[in-house]
């Protein structure tokens, strides 16, 4: 399922898209989590799309397509937990519902529930997105209840080729236009703003497409228990309030 919202019809206002729903089906992605962001005209966070079919293990949902980048959950803006190296990153024909969505003229609230997707490593696994600042900023709010030490994952991929880490956050410009992405967790973050690429120990596939048009913002947070991860993506001369009052 995917539920999509803006704040108008103009093109140079905000978008945002979300989506839940499965992932293990006949043209399906592990991508369960995942959303969109458009400001100024631009798409800031954005898919890499689709990738060949005839790629060796395309058609094996139950292991070979998940060796494919852009069809794993690390190919998209998601979360995952401690990968182990296979590709398959959230629980195959696992689901997860949209279990709230609210829309008002100041803001947008919509959540997926992802405890089923991150089993493996998660009690309970919670995703919000909120539309705010009078619709022109994104926040995502991922709420996991980890059951042991974890490494997690958070990933935005963009057309934003400039990218700069400035302490918590990093600063995307694209066409003279500029967003904020910063970040607040009670887990310990490192930052990186890097190649669209597999993470060292990933698999990955002969032929595959390459990502040169894209970065990405990868997120790691290391913690244990309920672990929070508040990211908010902020067109740089809005007004905005700090990520620290979704925390």
């Amino acid at each position: 399922m995917c539920i999509r919202d803006r704040d108008s019809w103009d093109s140079g206002e905000t978008f945002a898209a979300v989506k839940g729903g499965v992932e293990a089906h006949s043209h399906g992605h592990m991508d369960a989590g995942t959303f969109v962001f458009d400001a100024f005209g631009e798409r800031w966070a954005t898919e890499l799309g689709v990738e060949e079919y005839g790629l060796n293990g395309y058609w094996n949902v139950e292991s070979g397509r998940w060796q494919i980048l852009r069809n794993r959950a690390e190919g998209h803006n998601t979360l995952i937990i401690n990968p182990d190296g296979t590709g398959i990153d959230h629980t195959l024909y696992a689901h997860a519902p949209v279990t709230r969505f609210e829309t008002k003229p100041k803001g947008v609230i919509t959540a997926v529930d992802m405890s089923d997707m991150l089993s493996a490593n998660a009690a309970s696994a919670q995703r919000g997105y909120f539309l705010t600042d009078y619709r022109k900023s994104l926040v995502v709010r991922d709420e996991v209840e980890l059951t042991g030490p974890s490494d997690l994952y958070w990933f935005m991929y963009t057309e934003a080729l400039e990218g700069e880490i400035d302490g918590d956050s990093v600063i995307l410009s694209k066409n003279g236009k500029k967003v904020r992405v910063d970040f607040v967790t009670n887990g310990r973050l490192t930052l990186y703003c890097e190649p669209a690429e597999p993470m060292e120990g990933m698999p990955s596939v002969a032929g595959e497409k390459v990502n040169d048009a894209f970065r990405r913002i990868r997120a790691k947070v290391t913690g244990s228990g309920k672990v929070s991860i508040t990211a908010k993506i902020t067109p740089v001369g809005v007004y905005a309030t700090d990520v620290s009052a979704y925390d």
